[in-house]
């Protein structure tokens, strides 16, 4: 009589499937922000964060089921992410697993806000919830300093990532073994780029949230898609908001890169 393992109806057998699903997805959204950075490189308009980005896909009936594949694909990275905080299966330390807890968390929000948009056709995609938050949390003076320590832990994240990016060894959970020796030379390239665009986006977070602690001035904070729209107006900001965008590029083809190789550990 076989087991229910060797049947493949352990709970463990469906964990790589929800973080495939979710690479994928991240993906998709990280192609919509980087396609419409560079429209906003171009031109006029707002940059956008993951949420504004998916109401660009709202109205036929292609677009409602693309967003809804987005929300189960977040879904899923969510639960990976989760399972990961909780089974440990990564032997990770507790900042890593509570840090996992927090990405699934802010991606089951926006699992939400997608699945609610797909069925719906209704939800808020020009508010900045970074203004608002800032506003709500700097009602009071140890709200000012919240902000300022968040700023300093985004912008810490942004850096570490574009270090990342410039000299850790990224093929260590990827299997790039598995690739020739050109396309996994690019694979890399492509992943390098990509994280230390995405990470220098974050340090950019980090420096508008310090700047609203400094000012007491939640106005001055600013999201993912707002950060990038200020860095447009700088000098040779269009340049350089398209050099980003490339970057952001990059880095949803890393995700379909972790989508493919990476491995994932169920125990």
């Amino acid at each position: 009589m076989s087991s229910n393992k060797s049947a493949g109806t352990e709970p463990e057998d469906f964990i790589p499937h929800f973080a495939r699903f979710g690479y994928i997805a991240k993906g998709v959204t990280y192609i919509l922000m980087s396609l419409i950075a560079i429209r906003v490189a171009f031109g006029n308009g707002r940059a956008a964060n993951t949420r504004r980005a998916m109401h660009y896909l709202d109205g036929p009936l292609v677009g409602r089921l693309m967003i809804g594949a987005i929300a189960v694909g977040l879904a899923s990275y969510a639960l990976w992410r989760f399972y990961v905080a909780f089974a440990d299966p990564e032997n990770g330390t507790w900042a890593k697993r509570a840090g996992a807890i927090c990405i699934g968390a802010v991606n089951a929000g926006l699992a939400w806000q997608a699945g609610f948009l797909a069925i719906t056709g209704k939800g808020d995609a020009g508010g900045d919830q970074a203004v608002h938050w800032s506003a709500v949390v700097m009602r009071h003076r140890p709200g000012i300093l919240a902000i300022g320590i968040a700023g300093l832990c985004f912008a810490g994240y942004g850096f570490r990532q574009v270090y990342r990016g410039a000299v850790s060894k990224l093929d260590a959970r990827l299997r790039l073994h598995k690739m020739d020796h050109a396309p996994r030379r690019s694979a890399l390239l492509i992943a390098r780029i990509g994280i230390a665009a995405r990470g220098f986006v974050f340090v950019l977070i980090g420096f508008f949230l310090i700047q609203a602690a400094r000012h007491a001035d939640p106005s001055q904070a600013r999201d993912f898609g707002d950060s990038l729209t200020e860095l447009r107006d700088q000098p040779y900001g269009r340049w350089a908001l398209l050099a980003v965008a490339i970057g952001l590029f990059a880095y949803a083809m890393y995700e379909f890169i972790r989508a493919r190789y990476r491995h994932i550990p169920t125990a």
